[in-house]
């Protein structure tokens, strides 16, 4: 077994907290109270999918989206978001604030998006605190780089926006395409970490 001394840096008395790490493959995790980053779950996008959906959030987390090497399968699309509270996906036509103010989603990506291949993009989405309820709901993508349909030119892209209906807890993000579905290459991994 291996120890992880993780009270201070440069703990060379061994006198923190430690954990013990398996020796095998089993999963590990800090537990509560830690405030480590923790991987939740990782999925390949297979089969062409319309939508992309995470649920089940657990509250007391914010949680980290790592969508990567992913594209549609039709030309000429932008990357949208929803959210679900209550496993209910939000789809009315004002449910959302956003650049493009009111809508009924949230746009990640700002640039038209190709559906050739070689034409993917990598994606990194922030969701705040999404099982509290009473407060705002937002979506923010905090970068992304993808290629586009006028060439194999790499764009840069920041867009986002948040829930305007209400304040309810969110349970579940969806991502997909303004239209057809996504190709078979990439995958999203989800990571998360403690709000207190």
């Amino acid at each position: 077994m291996s120890t992880l001394n993780v009270a201070a840096l440069q703990d060379v008395d061994a006198a923190g907290s430690k954990a013990t790490l398996p020796t095998t493959g089993a999963n590990f995790t800090l537990g509560p109270g830690w405030g480590a980053l923790e991987f939740v779950a990782e999925a390949a996008i297979t089969g062409g999918p319309t939508n992309v959906d995470v649920t089940s959030l657990a509250a007391g987390y914010s949680y980290l989206f790592s969508i990567e090497s992913v594209g549609p399968a039709t030309d000429s699309v932008t990357m949208h978001a929803r959210m679900s509270q209550s496993t209910t996906f939000l789809t009315g036509g004002s449910d959302y604030s956003t650049q493009q103010a009111p809508a009924d989603h949230i746009k990640i990506s700002t640039q038209v998006r190709g559906g050739a291949a070689g034409e993917t993009g990598s994606y990194l989405i922030y969701l705040p605190s999404p099982g509290r309820a009473g407060v705002d709901h937002t979506i923010l993508p905090l970068r992304g780089v993808e290629d586009y349909t006028d060439g194999d030119k790499l764009k840069g892209i920041v867009d986002g926006g948040g829930i305007d209906l209400n304040q309810t807890a969110v349970d579940g993000i969806r991502f997909y395409w303004s239209s057809g579905v996504w190709q078979n290459l990439g995958h999203i991994i989800t990571l998360r970490w403690r709000n207190s």
